[in-house]
C-alpha cells in the first residue's frame, strides 16, 4: 500500500492526465483510426523538440524555455535555402547545415547568460526567448528589406520589404524526410512483438543461468502479458483497422530514436556523469575538479542544437509556417508534454518525455470535438487546449513542489 501512495504521488500528473485524455476521447466520439494517425504524426513531428529538455534538466538547468531560440535558428535556415532556391533533400540538408552553427552560438550565448544566473534559469530562459523574438522580428521586418536589400517575391513583401508572414516551403522540400521511407503500422507493431519475444528469451535465459527465480517469473508474466495485448489487438477489428490504417515516416521515426539514443549514451559517459553531478549539486562537482560553467554551456549548446533540428522536422512536416509566431509555443508546448509525462525541472527521463507528448497531444486532438459535443461548440475545445498547456506547467510544478517539501 505504501509504494502505492508513493507511486501514485510520484505520478499524478500522468495519471489524472491519463483519465482526462480518456474521458475526452470517449466524449469526442471519434473515429479510433483518425486519434492513432495524428497522435503519431505529432509524436513523429515534437519528439525531439521534447527531448530537447533532457540534458538541461539532467544538468540542474530545469526546464530550458530558451529553446526557442534553436527554432529561430531553424525558421531562419529555412528562409536562407528558400531564398537560395536550394531543393528537395539537398535543400534540407542545407537547412541542417546552416541552423547547426547558427544554434551552436545562440546556444553558446544563452549558456553563457544561464552560468551568469544561477538559480534563476527558467525565468532567464524565458524572458531571452522574448527578447530573441524582438532580434527576431526586427531582423526580419526593418533589417531585411530596408538596410538589406532582397528581391526574391518568395519570401519578400513586395510593398514594405519584410518577410512575409507565411513561408511555405517548395513542394520539393514539404515532407521530404517523411516521404523517403514510409512504412505501415502493423509491420511495424509485429516487428516490435518479434524483437520483444527474442529480448525476454534472452533474458528469461540469463536469469535462469543465475538462478534468479523472481526475474524469470518477472520476464514471464511480462511476455505473457504482452502476448495477451498483442492477440486483444489482432482480433478487434476497430483496433485492427486503425493500426492498418495508420502509416509511419521511417526517417522521422529514426532520428528520434537516434536522438533517444544519444541521450541515453550521454548520460553514461564523463560529460553525461558531469551533467548528473552538476545537478545533483555544483558545490560537491567544483570540489571535485568539474568546470562547472564550461559544462553548463555544454548542456545549452546541445538543447539548443537538438531543438532546431526538431523545429526542422516539425516544419517539413507542415510544410509551411508563420514566420513570426510558429517558434512562440515551441517551449511551451514542450514544457508541457514533458510535466504530463512525469518529469519536473529537477528529473526528466527520455521515457516520460514520450509519454508526456503521447499524452499530451491525445488531448490536444480530441479536444475540440469533446467541447462540441459537450458544449455544442468546438471554440470551447481550442480554448481548452490552450488552457491544458499553460495550465498543466503551472499544476505540475506546483505539486512536484509540494511533493518535494512533503518528503523533506
Amino acid at each position: 500500500m505504501k509504494k502505492a501512495r508513493t507511486f501514485f504521488a510520484d505520478n499524478i500528473v500522468t495519471i489524472l492526465f491519463a483519465i482526462l485524455c480518456f474521458f475526452t476521447y470517449i466524449v469526442s466520439k471519434q473515429q479510433l483510426s483518425f486519434v492513432l494517425s495524428e497522435v503519431l504524426s505529432r509524436l513523429m513531428r515534437n519528439c525531439v523538440l521534447v527531448l530537447s529538455l533532457i540534458i538541461p534538466v539532467i544538468a540542474g538547468l530545469g526546464l530550458n524555455f530558451g529553446i526557442v531560440l534553436g527554432a529561430m535558428g531553424a525558421q531562419l535556415s529555412i528562409i536562407l535555402i528558400t531564398h537560395w532556391q536550394i531543393q528537395g533533400l539537398a535543400g534540407m540538408a542545407a537547412c541542417f547545415a546552416v541552423a547547426t552553427p547558427l544554434s551552436i552560438l545562440l546556444g553558446y550565448a544563452m549558456g553563457a547568460l544561464f552560468n551568469r544566473t544561477k538559480g534563476q534559469e527558467m525565468i532567464t530562459g524565458l524572458i531571452v526567448g522574448f527578447f530573441a523574438n524582438g532580434l527576431y522580428q526586427m531582423l526580419l521586418l526593418i533589417i531585411i528589406g530596408k538596410i538589406i536589400r532582397i528581391d526574391d517575391e518568395n519570401i519578400i513583401i513586395p510593398s514594405s520589404g519584410g518577410v512575409k508572414d507565411t513561408i511555405m516551403l517548395t513542394d520539393s522540400m514539404q515532407s521530404v524526410i517523411d516521404n523517403i521511407w514510409i512504412l505501415p503500422l502493423n509491420k511495424i507493431v509485429l516487428a516490435a512483438y518479434v524483437l520483444f519475444l527474442i529480448y525476454s528469451v534472452f533474458q528469461i535465459r540469463k536469469a535462469l543461468k543465475k538462478a534468479d527465480k523472481e526475474q524469470v517469473l518477472l520476464y514471464a508474466v511480462l511476455t505473457a502479458a504482452v502476448s495477451l495485448v498483442f492477440v486483444l489487438a489482432r482480433v478487434n477489428q476497430k483496433l485492427v483497422f486503425a493500426i492498418n490504417y495508420c502509416d509511419v515516416p521511417m526517417i522521422s521515426f529514426l532520428i528520434w530514436i537516434l536522438v533517444y539514443m544519444l541521450i541515453l549514451f550521454l548520460s553514461r559517459t564523463k560529460l553525461g556523469q558531469d551533467f548528473r553531478a552538476i545537478g545533483q549539486s555544483i558545490n560537491v562537482s567544483d570540489s571535485a575538479g568539474i568546470n562547472i560553467d564550461r559544462t553548463r554551456i555544454k548542456a545549452t549548446i546541445i538543447s539548443t542544437v537538438l531543438a532546431s533540428w526538431g523545429q526542422l522536422i516539425s516544419l517539413q512536416n507542415l510544410g509551411s509556417f508563420s514566420t513570426y509566431s510558429s517558434h512562440e509555443q515551441v517551449s511551451t508546448f514542450a514544457v508541457a508534454a514533458l510535466l504530463v509525462g512525469g518529469a519536473s525541472s529537477k528529473k526528466a527521463t527520455v521515457n516520460q518525455a514520450i509519454i508526456g507528448i503521447l499524452l499530451f497531444h491525445t488531448l490536444f486532438v480530441v479536444a475540440p470535438m469533446a467541447g462540441k459535443n459537450l458544449l455544442d461548440d468546438a471554440t470551447y475545445g481550442e480554448y481548452f487546449r490552450t488552457f491544458v498547456s499553460y495550465g498543466v506547467i503551472a499544476i505540475a510544478l506546483a505539486m512536484h513542489a509540494f511533493h518535494n517539501k512533503k518528503k523533506k
